[in-house]
């Protein structure tokens, strides 16, 4: 494997911008997945690396915005949709027809990456080697929990048997039908391509493009924060991967109540950050009250809950908190991310709990959710079949450290999109237990109560010892 380019940097970024209004620097706190053309980090045939790119952050940033201007419109009575939506944030940060009133640039450092110890072949070898040592179903396996991972620029080092204790390496861990040892052994160690806790180092460039942005600057960069404080970069950030910490923010405007040169103040203690919390999305919605929209073009709400996520306040459709890890050492962040793949878990529900399966609403923590013909799967009456049917989790959740303390900042919202998926029409979500296998019980169809409960359930996992 060749050495990875140690600076990424965007090919108008050489250059440097007189018309910059913002620069955020910051740094990954946890292990970070990046996902590439075929959804894996690394090519092995082409050895190529998937780096971070600036168009994720870019796709967070308007997703932010879209959801903090759906807030502040479903608490004025209005039910906006996707293209109303679009339209509006169109306005200042573009589209594929408008150019954006500002510019983004993005300029990443990696330090550090890590590997598995072994090369596909000679996990292979290894596995034919000791092939009929392997009495069970899964050798495969056996082979990979002899390997580690190892960063490539110290001596740390990660068993693999640790590393799939994280529910979403263990489920990407899991061989497919159609995978024989040799190709098995080829995407794993492709998958395994990782960036641990402080490689990524990052500087975001805010710039003004065309005439006209100050009127939008306060909602571009308010949505621009929230977008990393709560976000992350790379796949499986739900999960926690590829967390950000904001370090440093450069700028000539002032904020209130908010302390843009003492940032890094933010993160000492739990206090001081749940402060930064509740004065951004302040900022946020003030900063998107001032922008003009059309609202005969909006329907008026009719519904209990949003049809797009809404960063709305009061009415239950948003919840956020910050809950303290427990005992968790600084530097391993591999158990943070254990924990909280745990605490989504309906295996671990039940442990807690010692109630039936079909009492918990974990449909709301994402779909798919089936395995071996039991789960969640959507259902046509009319064919009799069931397919699945992907739908992100309403609840996410991003680790914090602040001091010497793993926290983790869990946010939600609450969409009524839940009951049919777009793709399948005529099906309707049920769930298939081992007395219903052949049609299955419809879910009980409440998201706010499956959205309370899943929330408060989480919380309770997360801070057990």
């Amino acid at each position: 494997m060749k050495t990875l380019e140690v600076d990424f940097r965007n090919s108008w970024e050489t250059v440097k911008n007189k018309d910059t209004l913002v620069t955020i620097r910051l740094t990954n706190t946890t292990l970070t997945r990046i996902g590439g053309f075929n959804a894996r980090p690394y090519s092995y045939d082409l050895d190529i690396h998937e780096v971070p790119r600036s168009t994720q952050i870019k796709g967070l940033w308007r997703w932010w915005a879209r959801v903090i201007l759906n807030g502040v419109l479903w608490d004025k009575g209005y039910d906006a949709n996707y293209g109303i939506l679009d339209e509006s944030i169109s306005r200042f940060l573009g589209s594929t027809g408008m150019a954006s009133l500002f510019r983004l640039n993005v300029r990443i450092k990696i330090s550090d990456y890590f590997t598995l110890s072994m090369t596909p072949e000679e996990l292979l070898e290894k596995f034919k080697e000791h092939q009929n040592r392997f009495r069970d179903s899964k050798p495969e396996r056996k082979v990979l929990n002899r390997v580690y991972l190892h960063s490539k620029k110290t001596s740390l080092k990660i068993p693999y048997r640790t590393l799939e204790k994280i529910p979403r390496i263990r489920l990407l861990s899991i061989k497919r039908r159609d995978e024989c040892p040799a190709k098995y052994f080829k995407r794993i160690y492709e998958e395994m391509v990782l960036y641990p806790k402080g490689a990524l180092n990052i500087e975001i460039s805010l710039s003004k493009n065309l005439s006209g942005w100050e009127k939008y600057f306060d909602a571009a960069f308010s949505s621009l924060l929230l977008a990393l404080i709560f976000g992350g970069i790379g796949a499986l950030t739900t999960r926690g991967f590829g967390a950000l910490k904001i370090e440093n923010v450069e700028t000539k405007k002032r904020i209130e109540y908010i302390d843009l040169y003492g940032f890094r103040r933010y993160y000492n203690y739990k206090g001081r950050f749940e402060e930064l919390l509740s004065n951004i999305i302040s900022y946020a919605r003030r900063s998107f009250k001032k922008i003009d929209i059309i609202t005969n073009k909006i329907d008026v709400k009719r519904f209990q809950i949003p049809l797009v996520p809404a960063l709305s306040l009061g009415s239950g459709v948003f919840k956020y908190s910050v809950d303290e890890l427990g005992d968790i050492p600084r530097d391993n962040d591999i158990r943070v991310l254990q924990k909280i793949g745990e605490a989504t878990l309906k295996a671990r529900w039940k442990e807690y709990w010692k109630e039936s399966g079909y009492k918990y609403d974990t449909w709301i923590l994402g779909l798919p959710r089936g395995q071996k013909n039991t789960g969640y799967y959507y259902y046509s009456e009319k064919t009799r079949e069931r397919k699945e049917c992907r739908h992100i989790s309403a609840i996410q959740f991003t680790p914090v450290l602040l001091g010497n303390k793993w926290y983790v900042l869990r946010y939600g919202f609450v969409t009524r999109d839940w009951r049919d998926c777009k793709a399948l029409k005529g099906f309707e979500l049920r769930h298939f237990g081992k007395h219903y296998i052949r049609e299955g019980k419809p879910v009980r169809m409440d998201p706010l109560k499956a959205f309370k409960d899943a929330f408060e359930k989480t919380s309770e996992i997360l801070r057990r010892r």
